[in-house]
């Protein structure tokens, strides 16, 4: 190794600078496309992770789990489009991101508990794999935001 290649340091890069730097090079309203597919197919996919591992055998028969995992994502990503989640302001503020997510995740979740309840459905024997795809689901997307708030800052 020559001196000048080693005075540069190493040449890898991390995950977190490759990632960040395609993001860097999306255009901002594909960036909100992704962001806003990102929350969807996430919620979706690790509400019926949650539900296949965690869950009681044949829990998935029941309606509950199905109405749950399909209403719930459907109401935050519409939450966060209320409270003006998906601009490349509210992006770039990690944050605001953070307090948004949390807004939008607790309030769809206890809202479709509360109507799901309401109905006369038993939301109590449910509810370990509901807290655990909520607290993963939340790391998931806060991660997420986490590595797209310098793209959605930069231009």
């Amino acid at each position: 190794m020559s001196i000048e290649a080693a005075a540069q340091g190493p040449t890898d890069k991390s995950l977190g600078k490759v990632i960040g730097g395609w993001f860097t090079q999306v255009s901002k309203t594909k960036l909100i496309g992704i962001v806003f597919s990102f929350d969807l197919f996430t919620l979706w996919a690790i509400g019926l992770f949650a539900l296949l591992v965690i869950s009681p055998h044949k829990a998935y028969d029941n309606l509950l789990p199905v109405l749950t995992i399909v209403a719930t994502p459907l109401l935050t990503v519409y939450i966060l489009q209320r409270i003006w989640g998906y601009t490349i302001p509210a992006l770039g503020a990690f944050p605001r991101q953070v307090r948004s997510l949390l807004i939008a995740l607790c309030g769809a979740f206890i809202l479709v508990m509360g109507v799901l309840f309401l109905a006369g459905f038993d939301v109590l024997g449910h509810r370990k794999w509901m807290l655990v795809w909520l607290f993963t689901g939340a790391l998931a997307l806060v991660l997420f935001r986490l590595a797209t708030a310098s793209a959605a800052n930069c231009g």
